[in-house]
């Protein structure tokens, strides 16, 4: 009987991705080091932006195609389900509570286009993940990176 009632009900899960530029792709990254480089008179030799996606209530079914079809561009990014954040100082941003999101209202907004009974909650951030950093250079970093009027 309990098999039955089970069934009828679709699984959901909530997960976190990120999604990152593939190598040939990664122009703003690289821009953002020589940028950050150039401002703080810093040497950074390795920075990564990332997207950060915190994705509420999808079931097991849409999970695969949204990853594909809506976080990312096969060709031009990497998803990543784990990062290790042991070899790099980080900096992740997101808006704040209350202020429009454009990518994850469009995010939300396609997922509703693959399955119309979706209630599916998308939340964006940033993340950009640079060679090690003192305390002091990163509060900088963060300073010049996120405008907090609509980040935090």
């Amino acid at each position: 009987m309990a098999c039955d009632f089970m069934k009828g009900l679709k699984r959901t899960m909530n997960k976190r991705i990120y999604v990152e530029k593939r190598p040939a792709y990664q122009a703003e990254a690289e821009a953002l080091r020589s940028e950050l480089n150039q401002q703080f008179n810093l040497n950074i030799q390795h920075l990564r932006r990332l997207v950060i996606y915190d994705i509420f209530n999808i079931s097991a079914d849409l999970y695969p195609l949204a990853c594909t079809r809506v976080f990312s561009e096969v060709v031009t990014d990497i998803i990543h389900e784990t990062l290790d954040f042991s070899s790099a100082s980080a900096i992740a941003f997101e808006a704040l509570d209350g202020q429009y999101d454009q990518r994850s209202d469009s995010a939300q907004q396609c997922l509703k286009l693959i399955d119309v009974n979706s209630s599916v909650i998308v939340k964006c951030g940033q993340l950009v993940l640079m060679d090690h950093q003192t305390e002091e250079t990163l509060r900088q970093v963060a300073g010049y990176l996120i405008n907090p009027v609509e980040s935090q």
